[in-house]
């Protein structure tokens, strides 16, 4: 849909697990709309842990996994992706479908790639200085493997001319 930067579209995420996967069923999306404890578990049957066995450290807050919308716009805004509300309801339209027709192994209820209300005791500018760092740390490690690809493209051996 081009609303945001491929990395942050949940359907060309989906889209790349699929193609490395070679097969979308082996793809599963674990929303986490019933709070971090059973997201755990679901995790952990997926993966094969005892969740019990590894429990969650206490003080987890049970909506930290769900962004409301001016969280959203301030993410959106962080990668110069700029979405108006209808924009966004539009893009959480097409992630749902995305997940609902695609094939993949959805544990959870689709609604929570949707935003909610947003509250007025988001910390904004906390959440502005912890994206802006983000972001900043996306632009680092997107230098370092521009660099590493510089030093493995030198290291390859070259092949001799037949000249």
């Amino acid at each position: 849909m081009g609303l945001v930067p491929s990395e942050l579209d949940f359907a060309d995420v989906v889209g790349r697990w699929t193609r490395a996967a070679r097969a979308p069923e082996r793809v599963h999306v674990l929303l986490a709309d019933q709070g971090p404890a059973r997201t755990w578990h679901e995790l952990g049957e997926l993966v094969g842990f005892d969740a019990d066995a590894l429990p969650l450290p206490t003080g987890v807050d049970a909506d930290a996994g769900r962004l409301d919308v001016r969280t959203l716009g301030l993410l959106a805004e962080s990668t110069a992706a700029l979405l108006d509300d209808d924009e966004l309801e539009e893009l959480v339209e097409h992630w749902a479908k995305t997940a609902a027709e695609g094939g993949y192994d959805v544990r959870g209820d689709l609604s929570a790639l949707g935003p909610r209300p947003a509250s007025t005791d988001v910390p904004l500018a906390a959440l502005r200085a912890a994206l802006a760092e983000t972001v900043a740390e996306v632009g680092r490690l997107r230098e370092r493997v521009a660099e590493l690809e510089v030093s493995a493209a030198a290291r390859r051996p070259r092949l001799r001319s037949s000249r």
